[in-house]
């Protein structure tokens, strides 16, 4: 089954955990017959603020934190705002795979990793040409 390039949906409340690590996440529901092959980390572009901005989407269940069911959390980069509304994300390319961490410090370092990959590769490309059409307000 081929990845849905495009996920649109409500923000739902999470458990908090990418806020205290330091990474701010956006989360949405994923159906729960997503398919296991697509779980990994994506550069991705996000509708909010009534613009795209760059960001670094995880797809699947926060394993390391023993979550069983998948979600799509998303880090805005270089955004500080709130989001309490609908979400759009629009994944570009695959960053890795996904992958469980026996330490928060290995963990965080990680997320820097994908989130500097991430903005180097969104730099080489352009977002969409215009806003979401089903966008939620």
């Amino acid at each position: 089954m081929q990845l849905p390039k495009l996920f649109h949906g409500r923000v739902v409340l999470g458990q908090g955990r990418g806020r205290r690590l330091g990474f701010p996440t956006a989360n949405l529901e994923l159906p729960k017959d997503f398919p296991a092959t697509a779980y990994g980390v994506y550069a991705c572009w996000v509708w909010v603020g009534n613009k795209w901005r760059p960001g670094v989407a995880h797809l699947g269940p926060a394993a390391s934190f023993g979550e069983k069911v998948p979600v799509l959390e998303v880090h805005i980069l270089d955004w500080t705002g709130e989001l309490n509304q609908g979400l759009t994300a629009q994944i570009t390319q695959k960053i890795r795979d996904t992958a469980i961490f026996s330490r928060p410090e290995e963990l965080i370092l990680q997320i820097h990793h994908d989130a500097m990959k991430a903005a180097r590769l969104l730099r080489a490309t352009t977002p969409p040409d215009s806003p979401p059409k089903d966008f939620l307000r």
